[in-house]
């Protein structure tokens, strides 16, 4: 190869790595981050199997093989799960490198604890380093010519890990700032900025009906529910926060359960659990959170040999252009429907008075 086509492919790939950092940085959403990368890996390197090692969450250590890995068939009975101890961490931070099989076998001791690699049929390992840290690993397979990996192609695969780690990196600062640690809800303040979005774009859409009013249809429906969970202090005091705290994860995990990816569930505060529901009416509302009464309430807390009778009473409100300005309008009409539920016995939904087909 002549200079001149070395330096028309060096600049090629420059090219394409600036393309891929403008992809993969392009979003914040952790597991289209993850999709995203897999799939570059699959195009640009040429292989037919790729899998990536990432945090579960933000504050977790272990680095944990992404449910998203392709082409590999894998035995699920091994956790394929590398400590934040194991030494594969340290060397992968010392010496930033692509390693095959033979190299890392060579590198790491051989008493190593099995972190799940030794069974995956992998031909080259791709660090994904930032801020000093080891923020995960690409695990590439079988090529589709069956080659090895030139020297080119491990330089480039390594740029392209480092572009990754950046954008696995921001993706944790995000999950940190916009996520409940312990619910795993969004935050409170997320949910109130989509809700701005939301009520600006039903704004807009009325205008326009007013100016054209046959050629514009009516604007989508937006319903919100506010959830509280009933007699939750004595169940802290009795049975303590850490059981209380299991309670709040479980009921959230019940929240999402029965509800749209569409959807916006949060974490308001203490007990209480919002969502916000585009597209659905204050009837609609009412079934979606029917569901998440009759699931909570069927659902079995356990405290060592003592099974508790937890409930949830919900509140439901529909967005009505003449009594919702803002948001906090729309939340408080659902808050004062929940506390309709409460006062009315608990474990039931009511929707706002307001938005009732009858009274």
């Amino acid at each position: 190869m002549s200079r001149v086509d070395e330096l028309e492919k060096e600049n090629f790939d420059l090219r394409q790595l600036l393309e891929i950092g403008k992809s993969l940085n392009s979003t914040l959403e952790y597991n289209r981050l993850i999709d995203a990368i897999l799939h570059t890996c699959l195009a640009q390197m040429r292989v037919l199997q790729a899998g990536v090692f990432v945090r579960r969450e933000a504050d977790h250590a272990e680095l944990i093989l992404n449910r998203d890995y392709i082409g590999f068939e894998l035995d699920h009975s091994i956790p394929y799960t590398i400590p934040p101890n194991h030494p594969l961490r340290q060397q992968l931070i010392d010496r930033v490198d692509c390693y095959t099989p033979e190299e890392l076998n060579a590198a790491i001791p051989a008493e190593s604890p099995d972190c799940g690699l030794s069974h995956m049929p992998y031909q080259l390992v791709v660090p994904l380093v930032a801020r000093s840290d080891l923020q995960g690993i690409i695990v590439l397979g079988r090529r589709i010519d069956d080659t090895e990996f030139t020297a080119d192609e491990r330089r480039y695969a390594l740029d392209m890990g480092g572009l990754a780690a950046i954008a696995v990196y921001n993706a944790y600062l995000f999950d940190r700032a916009t996520i409940d640690s312990l619910t795993r809800l969004k935050q409170r303040h997320v949910l109130e900025e989509r809700m701005l979005q939301l009520f600006k774009h039903h704004g807009e859409q009325e205008q326009e009906q007013e100016q054209e009013p046959k050629q514009t249809p009516d604007p989508d429906s937006l319903s919100f529910l506010m959830l509280d969970v009933d007699y939750f202090k004595p169940v802290n005091d009795t049975y303590g926060h850490k059981f209380g705290d299991d309670v709040l994860r479980r009921i959230a995990e019940i929240v999402v359960q029965y509800t749209r990816p569409v959807d916006i569930a949060a974490r308001y505060g203490g007990e209480e659990f919002v969502v916000m529901l585009p597209n659905l009416d204050a009837e609609g509302g009412a079934e979606v959170a029917e569901r998440i009464r009759r699931a909570v309430e069927e659902n079995r807390f356990c405290h060592g040999d003592k099974e508790l009778n937890i409930t949830v009473s919900i509140g439901v409100a529909e967005y009505t252009p003449t009594l919702d300005q803002l948001p906090g309008d729309l939340m408080a009409r659902a808050d004062e429907a929940m506390y309709e539920a409460k006062s009315s016995g608990r474990n039931r939904v009511v929707v706002a008075r307001d938005n009732r087909q009858s009274d």
